[in-house]
């Protein structure tokens, strides 16, 4: 590894190669210009796709640094000899390095290196497996420096070399350099403009080293002559479509193209496109070239017989969206709007939305009109199901985008939502814009299934078709497998066929198999050598008998047909056995897989390839594999419904494939990288699609359009009505989860009537709901078809052919994505619930742009306007209309608006409509990189899933696939090449997708079907028909007599039902088990055709019919059935018409007829089941039977049945029409099987009651399955059954009878009073009893005990004078919960629970209505004013105009804050886009005011320095032509002197009528105003600023400020300099408020460790947050003081607390302790100031709060103080000072002096120790002397005495002047001891103490 200067971090690289510095994408887009109207004013703010949102993580996922090797010419050397493919995959990982050699020019300077980056990449474009690949490699080189700088530089190096040996060294990359060009210009045509220069620079370098060198040889010239011809016919080709014409549309007539069957083809298929193209398959009047397929003889050649499949299949998917097309056009130009087309649906108003991100690729979600749509049910609708091909066009189908659909929900499509996948042009589908509008048609063709079909057959040449001698020349002779010729003898064992068993051995190469899925009842068998272990295959002599192998004679021949000849046909008739002869050859050539796959290598194992039509089929057939192969199978295709095959899954094993770490890590890097790439797209474009859903969710918030609005529009938008001024509660103006404030946009909309104008008529608000049918949100109910009510979860499932179809269209669906498996692990939930978290933060994030959510419009009521029943869906149903309209403003209309108020509702809409539509393609248009990078990755991840796939498949045994899926694996099928290939239903394939799932590979085809059952499925009826698409490559083969076998012996049917199905086949005959079937209860046959003649009905949307009368005798006959003890599983309901399975749906509730299996006749093919009831349904006086007439379909239909089987239907009809039904019914006559009723037999009744039913009433006669007599069975209780007779639990095992009981069951005599079927249990009977104890009387059941508690009231007295609460019987009441009403301590009363003692914790909510300074009543209570001490902030409205001109919207103070609002200062270039009150940024451009006679030469904000022009305006109202009547230089009002004469004329300053006036209108407002009258009036502003407030001037007539008019600009900006000044004295100055935030914030950490977190966040939110004012200074300061001395003043009551010997005082103190908590939290209220009463009053409560601290603690010593003169008048004057300080009431100086003075009173009578014990301890510790060496004077007050403690001199107490101290170390007698102070017994000083000074320390009462 070659590392310069150590390890590089992977830049991001962009298109143009610059890494590193480029910005995201989404941060990238704010560099372009704006794509709005107004682009000159628009700079995108925060509010933009960028981090706007509060979430850091929006803009993408945070990518880990990789550590990327720098890459050398040794490595590029080494790289070299990897294989093309490996090379490829390896290189386009970003971890390799090379994506950063291609940005790398230092590297690329060097000549060596470049030539060895050519040659690597022209090695890796040699890689044919990965098509993807080589896109991704070619779009990176496309993108990088490489290409713009690298090659370049290299050319032109070349030119300057000039030895010999170095110019031979430049033929080979050159070669490689021509290459590379070749491949860029084929796979990005659209940047032939990029390559251009270095194309033309390669062929200057060319030509001049062809002049001076040899280099230049006969290939580098033919190489360098292609490139020049794929250059010039590119650009030809774009100077044609510039100037190509729309091409002129002839008329159609429908029919079919003649077959040109003798005609060779116009041109090679293979050329063709597989995409409609317009002209030349759309609008093209020409027919096109078909040849049929032949189904009689061979056809000339492999090519010929491709054309013709190719042909084929490609018209039946274009020719129903072709003819449609030409249909609606002609129905347009001859306006016919209700006609009905037939090929195609049409919808329109088409727009594409946005992007949506799935595992497969970008997918768009469209939006179409639904209005005209309610009556459709998109549940069962075929409309629009997966798959189906749309085409959508804007200009009458000149031209085209291709679509599928790619997911569907029927609640989106509803209101008319889906989900699509655009197949071609995605660079043009990229760059449609939201507002686009298509007309779309869709056709059922599954375009899929056709795509890979078509693309196989243009790749397959003639060694991909294997047995062409029989396939495409019918030549009869069949040949053994040719792997059977690699043995002399070929032999087999098939013992395991003979025996019965199920061989498990595995072959060679089966271990990686057994390891992915492994089962536990994995074994090996061994078989003894028997004749038949070593069977030699090829001699059929030597075969056992098929009674050896428990076979029939035509199971044997076809089963030693399968394993002998290369291309084997099987007919199966029904009931044969297909599936079991299939499952017994798998099983055989399992056995003997040595044989036919004998290699040991891995990577050349070849698997048995087992293809179904559909999953269903599939699952059943890998299910009988699976019987006895327990590994090696692998079923490929996501739809399985089958719970034994879901361990078999493709998914499922590559989940445990990765789990086991054995994915090769090429591939394991390459799909990690590409998902990383992928997510990291996906969120930029998830965020967008959020903000576009948005648009149609709701209304966009005004601030979110303005920079897509003109300047003018939005002022005028926003000055008119401010929603803040609106004293309204509504929620009309403000989202709360907006985080945009109000908006004023609803009113201006008219959505405020919506709102709030719907009254209540009289009379309407009782009642339901009535249903408008027109309204698109009416209940389901009155709108859905039949079963599709609310009651629909209650009805049977049925198998309708939309899921059908659904299921096996989705193929692999799961195998792509990476989601599901992860989702299922578990280890990687995590990941899968953050992207959906995503996805929740993207929307919130959306709906912060809305001022009004569509799905969450708020009901309003109460008061006298109430929102009547239903309005919320007609508010949201306008609204939604609104939203959705395609009513936009034109750009030149948008020009002429000025005011928008002047505008009607309608016009509003429309002009809202086209700034949201410049919003949304301006988001759009930011993530076109973003959908191309995305697409790019995923279609890489596709290709690396593939391989993953192959690598799975290639080690298995057995691999299951349907035609639909083995199209799509083709490629993988290819590498794989299976050698044998079992087809199962292969009648009903087109032979294109069995052709196409073969491969060179394959040496031996088994087919196996029923050509006389159903046949292939074609969209066109005429080209099944007449061009024999109809006919399977099995039954094309079967009628060129290429050898097959036919099985014979049937095992399903009883014999008269079979008897039907040999009408068919008349060969089949009866297995011997058939004969033994029990006839079927209840009914008078097993087989019967009931005939009618009732009406069939016609349902046009699902373009199907129904029966009425059917249905319901079908049900009828199915729930008598079930009445006979059949369980619902065993019977089947099949009809041919999508239309009669809903209405079985709605006829059958899911409790009576769950399990009953209601199916499409064609979904039924291969399964069976006991009884069969068929619904017909044709019945009609047209003549028509449908496809009731095919002869296959009918006889899928009557060989379902094994035991019993009822047709109904008009027979009569049908017979008419068709030879099969004609003799079917003739059979059935013959057979006595045929009526016009049905016969039922009552089992309990066989002899005497018989049943005719010939319609569902007539079941009537059997309500329980049997008759209408009565049972009369007798019960074991001795009643009889009272039922009507009943076919089942005929024993009434289970019956419970309902008669009253008669037992007697108490010593009373009383009867039980249950039903007989019920335990009798105890006697209920009610009678009266007298209690015990309290002599009460109650009425109590029998058997209740002598002990019960009585159960009547308690009237006992409780101790506090209340009744007790208890019952009689129970414990008196202890704790009584009656409510009485008590004092408080603040004198108020309060209601509590008796019980309650104690009021301290209950919170008065007495009122407080106190008088504040500010003149307001207090709005708090008592509590929360703390009893008036400190009262609640004001609420009151300021009200007051603050300097900017806004109303204060804070509460009231004294001084206000500064404005929070928007500031709407702006000029003529910019607005200021901070709050009101910050300072704001002058604008510096230069002033705009000039004429053509003067011009300012200030900035903007200056005052400006020219004089007012006074002259006429000279331009003409364009409108009316009428002179214009303002001033030069000035804006041209919008009303006329003659036009509005009136309005101009009006007197206001009063000189408007004179006819020289002139006029200015203000832009702010728009009112007009003679201009002599308004320049006086803005110059008295400037003339007398000293005498008025500094206020923004306003319009005289609306009050609107003033900002924008040029004229006055000297005036404005005076103003606007004044009030920044104001401003900036309420801000402060900046450094003192930094400076002052930096030491509350040290002040805080140190006080942090004492305060809760919720407090320090209080402090730390206050701090951290912008700009401070000096007021808001000034109050987080107070506050942080306040806080720190309560902190301070609760540990000292704490250390007091823990001190107190007392237990009073210690409680006291613990109870003022708890008061400090409230005290705190009520100066962290939040508030931006204190104002000065809050502080008066603080400050009373906090020496209230110290006082009464202090006098707690001196109120312990009272009682113990021996002091003679602790009178009991100084107790009293001590504890009347201290009631003020207990009872609450606030603190005055004069209770505080009080206070003070009584207590210091006390203090120096207990002797001066009025300390607290910390206090006391600190002193002696600070002191340092020993005990004894503390005294009193004769008073009590403490001194000390120091050295030995022996007085040696007197002096005076500092406290009351009495002697202290004494002479020769003795204490004068008056003094003592002071042993409270530290414990001592005896002074410190005994008989030889010697004298020393003493020192005093003074203890008082502060």
């Amino acid at each position: 590894m070659e590392m310069v200067g150590g390890p590089q971090v992977a830049p991001e690289l962009d298109r143009r190669g610059e890494a590193a510095g480029r910005q995201h994408p989404e941060a990238e887009r704010h560099q372009r210009p704006n794509r709005a109207r107004h682009g000159d004013n628009f700079n995108r703010r925060e509010e933009g796709m960028g981090r706007d949102d509060g979430d850091e993580e929006a803009e993408g996922v945070t990518e880990p640094k990789q550590i990327i090797p720098r890459v050398g010419y040794n490595k590029l050397q080494d790289w070299m000899q990897r294989d093309p493919d490996d090379l490829l995959t390896f290189i386009t990982i970003e971890r390799s390095g090379f994506p950063h050699a291609l940005e790398d020019m230092p590297m690329m300077k060097k000549l060596d290196f470049m030539g060895g980056l050519l040659a690597v990449i022209a090695r890796a474009l040699m890689s044919t497996a990965n098509p993807r690949a080589v896109i991704l490699l070619l779009n990176k080189i496309r993108s990088s420096r490489f290409l713009d700088h690298g090659l370049p530089d290299y050319l032109t190096a070349m030119q300057m070399v000039s030895s010999a040996a170095r110019f031979r060294g430049f033929r080979q990359p050159i070669k490689d350099m021509l290459a590379l060009m070749k491949h860029l210009m084929t796979s990005f045509p659209g940047n032939i403009q990029r390559l251009l220069p270095t194309i033309i620079m390669a062929d200057y370098t060319i030509r001049a080293l062809r002049q001076n060198t040899t280099v230049v040889d006969a290939e580098i010239e033919r190489s360098l002559e292609e490139v020049n011809n794929i250059r010039e016919d590119l650009m030809n080709r774009e100077k044609a479509r510039k100037a190509a014409a729309s091409v002129e549309i002839g008329q159609d007539n429908g029919e079919m193209p003649q077959a040109h069957e003798d005609h060779q083809p116009p041109n090679d298929f293979r050329e063709m496109t597989i995409f409609p193209d317009v002209q030349q398959d759309i609008l093209t009047r020409a027919k096109p070239f078909l040849r049929p397929n032949k189904t009689r003889g061979g056809y000339d050649d492999t090519g010929h017989y491709l054309d013709v499949q190719f042909r084929l299949l490609r018209e039946d998917f274009i020719q129903p969206l072709r003819k449609g097309i030409h249909e609606y056009l002609d129905l347009q130009r001859a306006d016919g709007r209700n006609v009905r087309l037939t090929d195609i649906r049409v919808y329109h108003d088409v727009s594409i939305l946005m992007p949506i991100c799935t595992h497969s690729g970008i997918q768009y979600r469209i939006r179409f009109d639904v209005s005209r749509m309610k009556h459709i049910n998109w549940r069962y609708s075929k409309r629009l199901i997966f798959g189906s091909l749309l085409c959508l066009s804007k200009d009458e189908f000149n031209t085209i985008f291709i679509a599928t659909v790619s997911d569907r929900k029927p609640e989106l499509l509803q209101d008319g939502y889906l989900q699509v996948r655009f197949e071609v042009d995605p660079d043009a589908v990229r760059r449609i814009q939201p507002d686009e509008r298509f007309v779309m048609v869709e056709t059922s063709a599954y375009f899929e299934a056709y795509r890979h079909v078509l693309t196989a057959l243009q790749t397959m040449g003639d060694d991909d078709i294997p047995f062409r001698n029989n396939i495409i020349a019918c030549n009869p002779q069949v040949n053994p497998p040719r792997y059977l010729f690699t043995a002399a003898e070929p032999t087999y064992n098939i013992q395991p066929l003979i025996d019965g068993g199920h061989h498990r051995g595995r072959g060679r190469n089966q271990g990686r198999a057994q390891r992915l899925n492994a089962s536990d009842d994995d074994s090996d068998e061994d078989y003894a050598v028997t004749p038949y272990s070593v069977l030699p295959i090829l001699q059929a002599d030597r075969w056992p008998s098929a009674e050896t192998l428990r076979l029939d004679d035509s199971q044997l021949r076809a089963i030693r047909a399968a394993l002998t000849r290369e291309l084997t046909i099987i007919q199966g008739p029904p009931g044969t056995g297909k599936t079991y002869i299939g499952l017994k050859i798998v099983e055989a050539l399992h056995v003997n897989r040595g044989v036919w796959n004998p290699n040991d290598n891995r990577n050349d194992n070849s698997p048995i390839l087992v293809v179904c039509y559909t999953n269903h089929a599939l699952d059943q057939f890998l299910e009988g594999i699976h019987g006895f192969m327990k590994t090696g199978i692998v079923r490929v295709g996501g739809r399985s419904k089958n719970e034994k095959m879901k361990g078999f899954l493709l998914a499922e094993l590559r989940r445990k494939l990765r789990d086991m770490k054995t994915v090769p890590r090429h591939i394991f890097q390459a799909r990690m990288d590409m998902r990383h790439e992928m997510e990291k797209w996906q969120v930029v474009i998830e965020k967008t699609a959020a903000m576009i859903d948005g648009t149609e969710r709701g209304l966009l918030h005004e601030e979110v359009l303005q920079d897509f609005m003109a300047p003018e529009h939005y002022e005028s938008l926003t000055q008119r009505v401010h929603p803040l001024d609106e004293e309204t509660d509504h929620g009309i103006f403000s989202n709360r989860t907006s985080r945009y404030g109000p908006s004023c946009l609803p009113l201006w909309l008219g959505l405020d009537d919506m709102l709030y104008r719907e009254e209540i008529p009289p009379g309407g608000g009782g009642g339901g709901v009535e249903v408008n049918p027109e309204d698109p949100e009416a209940p389901a109910a009155a709108a859905a078809p039949a079963g599709a009510g609310e009651d629909a979860a209650n009805r049977i499932e049925i198998e309708d052919d939309v899921a059908a179809i659904e299921d096996d269209r989705r193929i692999a669906e799961l195998e792509d994505d990476e989601v599901e498996p992860r989702r299922r692990r578990g280890g990687d939930e995590a990941d899968v619930d953050q992207e959906e978290m995503r996805r929740i933060r993207f929307r919130d994030q959306a709906n912060q742009r809305l001022v009004l959510d569509i799905d969450n419009i708020p009901d309003v009521g109460g008061g006298e306007w109430q929102v009547q029943r239903g309005g919320r869906k007609r508010r949201r149903q306008r609204l939604q209309q609104e939203l959705r309209s395609t009513d936009t403003a034109r750009e030149e209309e948008v020009d002429r608006i000025g005011n928008v108020w002047t505008l009607d509702e309608k016009e509003r809409w429309r002009l809202y409509r086209y700034w949201m539509g410049l919003y949304r393609n301006d988001l759009k248009d930011n993530v076109l990189e973003c959908e191309l990078q995305f697409q790019i990755a995923a279609d890489r991840l596709k290709e690396i899933l593939e391989q993953e796939d192959r690598a799975i498949m290639q080690a298995m045994t057995v691999i299951g696939m349907t035609t639909t899926g083995a199209a799509r694996y083709k490629n993988a099928l290819r590498q794989i090449r299976p050698k044998i290939v079992i087809v199962e239903e292969a009648a009903e394939v087109l032979e294109a997708q069995v052709i196409t799932t073969l491969s060179a590979g394959c040496e031996h085809l088994v087919l196996i079907g029923d050509h006389k059952q159903l046949r292939p499925s074609a969209n066109v009826f005429r080209l099944a028909e007449d061009y024999g698409l109809k006919y399977s490559l099995f039954e094309r083969l079967v009628n060129n007599d290429i050898p097959h076998e036919t099985l014979r012996n049937q095992h399903r049917m009883r014999p008269e039902i079979a008897d039907l199905v040999r009408i068919i086949y008349d060969d089949l005959s009866d297995h011997v088990s058939v004969t033994r079937y029990d006839d079927v209860r209840g009914v008078g046959a097993n087989l019967f055709l009931v005939n009618h003649n009732e009406e069939e009905l016609k349902d046009e949307e699902l373009k199907s019919v129904s029966n009425i009368h059917e249905a319901s005798f079908v049900v009828a006959l199915c729930r008598y059935l079930t009445l006979q003890g059949y369980h619902p599983s065993q019977i089947t309901i099949l009809t041919p018409y999508t239309g009669q399975m809903f209405l079985f749906k709605r006829l059958m509730p899911k409790e009576q007829f769950d399990g009953v299996r209601v199916c499409p006749v064609d979904n039924y093919q291969g399964e069976e089941n006991d009884i069969v009831l068929l619904s017909l349904v044709r019945s009609n006086t047209q003549g028509k039977i449908g496809f009731v007439k095919d002869d296959n379909r009918a006889c899928v239909a009557m060989s379902r049945a094994k035991k019993g089987f009822y047709l109904i239907g008009n027979f009569d009809h049908l017979a008419r029409h068709s030879d099969l039904w004609s003799k079917i019914t003739q059979k059935a006559r013959q057979m006595g099987k045929f009526g016009n009723s049905l016969r039922l037999c009552c089992q309990n009744h066989p002899d005497e009651a018989r049943i005719e039913v010939r319609s569902a009433r007539d079941f009537e006669q059997a309500p329980e399955g049997g008759c209408l007599r009565p049972c009369g069975f007798r019960l074991k209780c001795g009643h009889a059954c009272e039922r009507v007779c009943h076919s089942y639990d005929r024993e009434h095992e289970n019956y419970r009878c309902q008669k009253p009981c008669v037992k007697t069951i108490c010593p009373n005599g009383h009867r039980c009073r249950k039903q007989c079927q019920e335990p009798c249990g105890d006697c209920k009977q009610l009678v009266d009893r007298v209690m015990p104890g309290c002599g009460h009387r109650q009425r109590v059941p029998c058997s209740v005990p002598p002990d019960f508690k009585c159960q009547a009231e308690c009237n006992h007295l409780l101790v506090c004078r209340h009744l007790c609460q208890n019952k009689c019987g129970e414990e008196h009441t202890r704790t009584c919960m009656v409510r009485v009403q008590k004092a408080l301590g603040c004198g108020h009363s309060a209601s509590v629970t008796c019980h309650e003692g104690s009021t301290e914790d209950v919170r008065c909510s007495e009122r407080c209505a106190k008088l504040l300074d500010c003149g307001h009543r207090c709005p708090g209570d008592c509590g929360s004013c703390f009893q008036g001490r400190l009262h609640a902030p004001c609420r009151s409205d300021c009200g007051r105009t603050v300097v900017c001109g806004h109303k204060c919207a804070e509460p009231c103070t004294r001084n206000c804050p500064p404005c929070a609002r928007k500031c709407e200062n702006r000029c003529v270039h910019s607005r200021c886009p901070r709050e009101c009150g910050r300072p704001c940024e002058p604008c510096r451009e230069p002033c705009q005011w000039r004429c053509e006679h003067f011009a300012c030469t200030m900035l903007c904000h200056q005052p400006c320095d020219r004089a007012r022009c006074d002259r006429p305006c000279r331009r003409v109202i364009p409108r009316c032509g009428h002179p214009c009547i303002g001033l030069c230089g000035e804006r041209c009002p919008d009303k006329c002197r003659v036009c509005h004469r009136d309005e101009v004329t009006e007197v206001f300053f009063g000189t408007e009528d004179e006819d020289d006036a002139r006029f200015v209108q203000l832009e702010d407002c728009g009112h007009i105003f003679e201009v002599s009258g308004l320049d006086r009036w803005m110059d008295m502003a400037a003339d007398r600023r000293s005498a008025v407030d500094i206020q923004m001037k306003q319009c005289p007539k609306c009050k609107t400020t003033i900002r924008r008019n040029l004229r006055y600009g000297t005036v404005i900006n005076s103003i606007l300099n004044d009030i920044e000044r104001v401003k900036g004295l309420i801000l402060g100055d900046r450094t003192r408020n930094a400076r002052k935030r930096r030491e509350m914030q040290t002040k805080l950490r140190a006080l942090s460790s004492s305060l809760t977190d919720q407090q320090e966040k209080y402090f730390k939110d206050r701090l951290d947050g912008q700009d401070l004012t000096v007021e808001e200074v000034a109050c987080v300061e107070n506050a942080l003081n306040f806080a720190a001395r309560i902190v301070e003043w609760k540990t000292q009551l704490d250390a007091d607390v823990r001190a107190s010997g007392d237990g009073d005082v210690s409680g006291k103190l613990q109870a003022l302790n708890a008061e400090a908590g409230p005290l705190l939290s009520w100066f962290l209220r939040q508030r931006t100031r204190f104002s000065e009463q809050e502080l008066r009053e603080a400050r009373w409560e906090f020496s209230r709060f110290v006082l009464l601290a202090k006098c707690v603690q001196v109120e312990g010593r009272l009682n113990s103080c021996p002091n003679p003169k602790m009178t009991a008048a100084v107790r009293r004057r001590f504890e009347a000072a201290l009631r003020p300080l207990r009872s609450g009431q606030p603190l005055t100086e004069s209770l505080e002096a009080e206070a003070k003075l009584a207590a210091n009173e006390v203090v120096q009578l207990i002797g001066g120790l009025g300390i607290s014990e910390e206090e006391r301890q600190k002193i002696v510790t600070a002191m340092g002397m020993s005990k004894g060496h503390w005294f009193k004077c004769p008073q009590g007050h403490i001194y000390a005495i120091g050295e030995c403690g022996g007085a040696m001199e007197e002096s005076d107490c500092p406290e009351c002047g009495s002697r202290v101290g004494g002479t020769h170390h003795r204490l004068l007698e008056s003094n003592a001891l002071a042993s409270e102070m530290d414990g001592a017994t005896a002074p410190a000083y005994n008989a030889r103490n010697l004298p020393d000074p003493g020192l005093i320390r003074r203890l008082q009462f502060e």
